[in-house]
């Protein structure tokens, strides 16, 4: 479901600021933020940028909000797209939540958008983001040294990428075990 900042941010807000949910900013630029309207502020700055879709992740059996992501670097002129702002609640850490999401977005990329390759970027020391890629299925391609500057720290980035043929085969694989 697409991201709205003034229906999602309010309960996004606290999952990601509270005891155990401020990690998720440890390699972002970004956050965290001191208010809730600040996040919202921020979130809201989402919607209606050219080449960039937000979306929120909601639990199936509560619909409550759970997590986000991003599909950057949209365009006619291009074959790939970047996943990026994968963020999700500590209480649904381990639980499958982020792998269905990120599947969920990598089925409307390759099938919706017609994409070819999907690229996933995460700071070299983000151990759960790169641990997610390689489950997903992505390949690490490179890592980018000293990519940008995180909260005054210079960031190695690794690279991961995955093409339409790799995913469609995964795909395949997970209907026929039941997975999907």
């Amino acid at each position: 479901m697409q991201l709205e900042g003034s229906r999602d941010g309010p309960h996004l807000y606290p999952l990601f600021h509270a005891d155990g949910g401020q990690e998720v900013w440890t390699y972002l630029r970004d956050g965290p933020f001191r208010t809730m309207d600040e996040y919202v502020r921020h979130l809201d700055g989402f919607a209606g940028r050219h080449g960039l879709l937000a979306f929120v992740v909601r639990e199936a059996a509560s619909a409550r909000p759970v997590g986000m992501s991003l599909i950057i670097h949209i365009s006619d002129r291009t074959e790939s797209v970047e996943i990026a702002y994968v963020l999700f609640a500590p209480d649904v850490h381990g639980k499958g939540v982020a792998f269905a999401a990120v599947q969920a977005l990598l089925e409307y990329i390759f099938q919706d958008l017609g994409k070819m390759l999907c690229i996933w970027k995460c700071d070299s020391l983000n151990a759960k983001s790169a641990g997610l890629a390689r489950k997903l299925g992505f390949r690490q391609t490179e890592e980018i040294k000293g990519d940008f500057v995180v909260k005054g720290r210079l960031r190695d980035s690794l690279v991961f990428q995955m093409q339409a043929q790799d995913w469609q085969a995964q795909d395949r694989s997970l209907r026929g075990s039941g997975m999907r």
